[in-house]
């Protein structure tokens, strides 16, 4: 993988994270509607989990490929240190915890 598609690559992960955050606004926004009792929200809710756990897929993917990229020229991963596997479990781990207390264990796998 040549600089430029790692750059590219990089530059899809950097906008996919903030579709992330934007979806993640959007589900406090929902959260509020459902406390004020308004009942189209849930169905919302649940749809806005599945778009998170699709980009979240999709952005973990697009970050295996850099990174497969970067073992075959012979580079270390980003931020030139070994991954934490352990740290990003329980990061991801803590997420789901919290988007389950958001909008309940039903909506939420993991």
């Amino acid at each position: 993988m040549s600089n430029k598609e790692d750059t590219r690559l990089r530059d899809t992960i950097e906008t996919i994270e903030r579709q992330v955050l934007d979806i993640t606004d959007d589900l406090k926004a929902l959260q509020g509607r459902l406390r004020a009792g308004e009942s189209d929200a849930v169905k919302e809710t649940a749809k806005m989990c599945g778009e998170i756990r699709y980009w979240i897929r999709f952005a973990m993917e697009m970050e295996a490929k850099l990174d497969e990229g970067r073992q075959r020229r012979g580079a270390r991963p980003a931020g030139g240190e070994d991954l934490d596997l352990d740290a990003a479990r329980t990061s991801i781990r803590c997420r789901l915890d919290r988007l389950r207390r958001c909008t309940g264990p039903e909506t939420v796998s993991g």
